[in-house]
């Protein structure tokens, strides 16, 4: 994937591997490799950060304001935009029009 296509804030379909498994998370971007807070990020990687599903639907919550480092090898694709589902901390989301199954 072209990381100069990709600009913060948009959300992204990750995939992360393990030794016998992969599974994939929607994530929203954070930064793009640059100098953040006087530390260089090497090329290629990405600051994200990870949503949280809600059951098998379409709807995915932001669980944790935690920031993961990930590598531009690891988008599978850039999603549309999402549709912001208002409400209290604990109900708000976002809603994509893309089935995840």
């Amino acid at each position: 994937m072209d990381i100069s296509s990709i600009k913060v804030g948009e959300h992204v379909l990750v995939k992360c591997s393990g030794k016998k498994t992969q599974a994939y998370y929607v994530a929203q971007i954070n930064y793009v490799a640059q100098i953040i807070e006087n530390n260089y990020v090497p090329d290629g990687s990405l600051g994200v950060k990870y949503f949280k599903r809600i059951f098998e639907s379409n709807k995915f919550v932001n669980d944790s304001d935690e920031i993961y480092e990930i590598d531009k090898d690891d988008i599978i694709m850039i999603l549309p935009k999402p549709k912001h589902m208002k409400g209290s901390d604990r109900v708000a989301g976002y809603f994509f029009r893309r089935d995840f199954t």
